[in-house]
């Protein structure tokens, strides 16, 4: 294996390491590579971003379907995650019969 180190190219031979100096030893090497394609890495980045990252038009806010839907059919489920105060809201109007309560 041949890394940089310093400006100087050193050829290592793995046989006679033990398991953690070659651990080090990976971590060494990738720290180098890291650094010497770091430049190459972030305008492949870049690159790919562009081409794949496509930004989506926006709805505008007026528009009768950029609204949610109102939930009709509410579950138990539904009604564990809400806050108290919406709770509240949500148990009058399936009271009154505005909206459905399934178990």
């Amino acid at each position: 294996m041949v890394y940089q180190l310093k400006g100087k190219s050193r050829k290592t031979s793995l046989a006679g390491l033990s398991e953690s100096e070659l651990r080090e030893h990976r971590a060494r090497y990738q720290r180098e590579y890291y650094r010497a394609h770091r430049e190459q890495a972030l305008a492949y980045q870049h690159d790919y971003n562009l081409l794949h990252k496509q930004k989506h038009p926006r709805v505008r806010k007026s528009s009768p379907s950029a609204r949610d839907q109102v939930r009709e059919v509410y579950k138990l489920l539904d009604l564990q995650g809400l806050p108290v105060e919406k709770l509240e809201k949500t148990l009058e109007r399936i009271r009154r019969g505005e909206r459905q309560l399934v178990s």
